[in-house]
């Protein structure tokens, strides 16, 4: 993660290539901006330490004065800088600084659900739940997957399933009864 060199860009990359983008982007001489925060993966008997970006298939990039925000599609792992008409979209310096702010020198962030040890799994799979809080709040929902600091369930709404994610303590478990 550098220091800046100027004017920012967001860099779409291809699926989970966001690490690999950032370390492309570093050795070329960008300054680059890649948040990621850890998780715990439990598989069979085993736990592993995972991490995650907090943007998925994003980082930021600053060229320096020798490169130019093109050099960045050519880089292995890219899908696109991100475009605003035909020109790349500059992101504002103090986006990125408020950005920077949330993790450390290296990018990680710490999650409040991990800083207040609360990081753990609160609903199963399929368990039914009402969304209590924001603009779905009152509709009922089904659990896809908990991941302790965010639940990611299925909503009836338009004659089908949504897939939305929401904060645990935006939900609540609710009891179905069947007649």
């Amino acid at each position: 993660m550098g220091d800046g060199h100027g004017t920012w860009f967001a860099v779409h990359t291809n699926a989970r290539k966001e690490d690999l983008v950032n370390r492309l982007l570093e050795h070329q001489g960008f300054a680059t901006l890649y948040l990621h925060y850890q998780t715990t993966v439990k598989h069979g008997r085993r736990t592993y330490i995972n991490f995650r970006p907090y943007f998925p298939r994003y980082v930021f990039a600053s060229p320096a004065e020798h490169l130019s925000v093109y050099d960045i599609n050519r880089t292995i792992g890219v899908s696109t800088v991100v475009y605003l008409g035909d020109q790349p979209l500059e992101i504002p310096t103090p986006v990125v600084d408020e950005l920077r702010a949330r993790g450390n020198s290296r990018g990680l962030v710490k999650l409040a659900a991990e800083e207040h040890g609360e990081h753990r799994k609160r609903y199963r799979q399929g368990q039914h739940v009402r969304i209590a809080d924001g603009p779905l709040a009152g509709f009922l929902a089904v659990v896809a997957v908990d991941r302790g600091h965010q639940v990611r369930v299925w909503v009836e709404m338009f004659k089908g399933q949504v897939e939305a994610a929401f904060r645990p303590e935006a939900l609540s478990p609710v009891r179905r009864s069947y007649p």
